[in-house]
């Protein structure tokens, strides 16, 4: 009698531990999240928007320095144009840091968004495939956590897979959503672990907070596949 009591308290006690741990888990998410989210919007409506200032008015003096025949005007011109430039690394930025702030909750129209930046900025061939067979009733954690998986999808793609193509594909079925990043580069398997190993493990750990399965594999014509596939809410 008093070891199956003994044995219970002990399930008892690791079944808590683990509970704890969750909701430990869940909070540090969380709070990097919202950290992360306001950050993000000093970012947009801050910073942004004085660097979109210095573009509009170093264009106007370019113009008025042009029509006055100064040769300064060329360097007026190149002011604004690294002032835009500096502009898309802080929306990419920003986009980065809080996504769904800027895109009301849809996963869609995040990834869609960062397909474009990786054309804008990084120069390489991304598209955005959807397939949507049903609505999307992941909640908001939960998309929040998938676009971080894309997020560092694409950035180990780019960085250590040296990938010049990246397809990303939503597919939205009535009881599970299926995120697909599949790169041309080298293959992350190849990479080295010290490279990888901390995004790939950061990846996992989010696919298992949110009770999803995650894989990595070889993509049918090289590079990198990775999937994420979670279950739709009933």
């Amino acid at each position: 009698g008093h070891i199956e009591e003994a044995s219970g308290s002990c399930v008892l006690a690791i079944i808590r531990d683990l509970s704890d741990r969750r909701r430990l888990e869940h909070a540090l998410i969380d709070s990097a999240s919202l950290e992360q989210q306001k950050f993000g919007r000093d970012l947009h409506d801050g910073l942004s928007q004085e660097l979109t200032g210095i573009a509009m008015l170093a264009s106007a003096a370019a113009s008025s320095l042009k029509k006055a025949g100064r040769p300064e005007a060329a360097q007026i011109r190149d002011i604004e144009n690294i002032a835009k430039l500096a502009m898309r690394s802080c929306r990419a930025i920003a986009h980065g840091l809080s996504p769904l702030t800027f895109a009301e909750g849809s996963l869609a129209e995040l990834l869609q968004e960062m397909t474009t930046l990786q054309r804008e900025s990084f120069g390489i061939d991304a598209c955005f495939e959807l397939t949507e067979a049903a609505s999307l009733k992941l909640g908001r954690d939960v998309l929040d956590n998938l676009y971080r998986i894309s997020q560092e999808a694409i950035a180990n793609a780019r960085r250590h897979g040296k990938a010049k193509s990246i397809k990303v594909a939503l597919n939205i079925q009535p009881t599970t959503v299926r995120l697909d990043v599949v790169d041309n580069g080298i293959g992350l398997l190849q990479a080295p672990a010290s490279e990888t190993g901390m995004g790939l493990k950061i990846m996992q750990f989010r696919a298992k907070l949110i009770g999803a399965s995650l894989t990595i594999s070889p993509g049918e014509h090289g590079g990198t596949r990775v999937t994420v596939e979670c279950p739709q809410p009933l």
